[in-house]
């Protein structure tokens, strides 16, 4: 199938992306990632992994103490390998539709998924829709505007999706269709009816398998130092924005997305 017909059916490429012909990707956790699960999902109850993948990214994390996981996702191929990876997980038909009743999830996390939907503000409205009154969401998208980024478009006139190792060479083919900041990405969860919603940024990745100047650029990311005056400015310093969002107790709204107390 070419690229042409696979963007006709949008299931049908989402079910492509977890295939060997697809983007194939192995889900993986990252420090950054393991912080914030650490410090905002409840210890116990009923946790939603919104587009699980392989379920590896969230899975043992979440699956941590008295938790119990349910992962969903599009594609077929991504819900079998999370069921081969000992997780329970669904397949959902569309990104607008997560087949739960309203009220029954403790917490959701959406790992890297929204910049991949042509439509996110949509599941972000399901995803409210299935969280008990002051469920927490957690969510993360690559931040569009980190100063390489910046660098690369402003100085060198590269558009680079990072959305595997060709799309620099490739950007038309890149499966990162929708793109955030920090502050658009608490914008449209407030938009969607969040309460509570702090937003930020986080640089660490996980380092084992990198050599040289791309384990050094990557370990300065990581260390205390960034990281402390990272918290100062998320949007031009973090590889990755991150979004805690609260569905709340009684339909209250707040004005404006904020970043999370120290």
């Amino acid at each position: 199938m070419s690229d042409e017909e696979r963007v006709r059916d949008v299931n049908s490429y989402y079910g492509n992306y977890w295939t060997e012909g697809g983007f194939c990707p192995h889900g993986e956790s990252w420090p950054g990632l393991e912080q914030l699960f650490a410090k905002y999902l409840p210890r116990d109850g009923k946790i939603l992994d919104v587009g699980c993948g392989d379920a590896l990214t969230s899975g043992p994390l979440i699956a941590l103490g008295t938790r119990k996981y349910v992962g969903v996702d599009l594609s077929d191929s991504a819900v079998l390998l999370a069921r081969q990876n000992g997780f329970d997980a669904e397949r959902i038909k569309d990104a607008g539709e997560i087949p739960f009743e309203d009220d029954q999830f403790d917490a959701a996390v959406c790992i890297e998924v929204f910049e991949h939907l042509f439509l996110p503000h949509i599941m972000a409205r399901e995803i409210l829709r299935v969280l008990k009154p002051n469920g927490v969401l957690i969510a993360t998208v690559p931040n569009a505007a980190h100063w390489r980024r910046r660098l690369e478009v402003g100085f060198f006139g590269l558009f680079d999706p990072y959305g595997d190792n060709r799309s620099r060479s490739e950007p038309w083919r890149d499966p990162h269709i929708r793109f955030f900041t920090p502050a658009s990405l608490g914008r449209m969860l407030q938009t969607c009816g969040f309460d509570k919603v702090f937003v930020g940024g986080n640089s660490t990745v996980p380092l084992k398998g990198m050599r040289g100047i791309s384990r050094a650029y990557w370990l300065l990311h990581s260390s205390r130092f960034y990281n402390t005056i990272e918290r100062a400015c998320p949007s031009l310093l973090s590889f990755r924005a991150h979004a805690v969002a609260h569905k709340p107790m009684d339909g209250a709204r707040v004005p404006s997305a904020t970043r999370p107390p120290k």
